[in-house]
């Protein structure tokens, strides 16, 4: 069975796919990172949250359109015993056309930005809350410093009466 042209043309074929793919896969992200790389050493008002939005928008981006891809050629491939070149050619350009309608919305819904936007706005609370842990711990020792026993007696709950 595996000397059988057809049998072999079509494992080719979906190999060839899976390895086209692949490869776009690494290649965009590679690419990804290197633009988002030189864009944050020249812009000076570009921060790591444009850089992470950037990259995760562009993984997301090539991943979803390797996976549409795969779904329209393995219907393809499955349906009809194609050459080897046949699925891989379909890939290249359904995947480069899927990543382009991806990139146009989006760039329409402005996605890179408004994750940004929340990372920035997720790390000021965080700062905001580690400030204000910090505060509550400062509290507490100046509380323990005041009343030590009052101070045990509260941490571990039990009772206290006072002096």
């Amino acid at each position: 069975m595996a000397n059988n042209p057809k049998v072999v043309s079509m494992g080719i074929g979906k190999l060839g796919v899976a390895n086209a793919i692949k490869g776009g896969l690494i290649v965009s992200v590679v690419f990804s990172v290197a633009f988002h790389s030189l864009d944050q050493l020249l812009n000076d008002k570009a921060t790591w949250h444009d850089f992470v939005a950037g990259v995760s928008v562009d993984i997301i981006t090539a991943a979803t359109g390797g996976a549409i891809a795969w779904g329209m050629v393995s219907a393809v491939v499955g349906g009809a015993a194609m050459v080897a070149i046949g699925p891989i050619a379909f890939v290249v350009l359904a995947g480069t056309g899927l990543a382009w309608a991806l990139n146009v919305v989006g760039n329409h819904f402005e996605v890179t930005e408004k994750i940004a936007k929340m990372l920035k706005e997720s790390e000021a609370r965080a700062i905001e809350n580690i400030q204000q842990i910090h505060s509550e711990v400062r509290k507490g020792l100046n509380y323990a410093d005041e009343d030590p026993i009052g101070f045990m007696h509260r941490l571990f709950a039990v009772p206290y009466l006072g002096r």
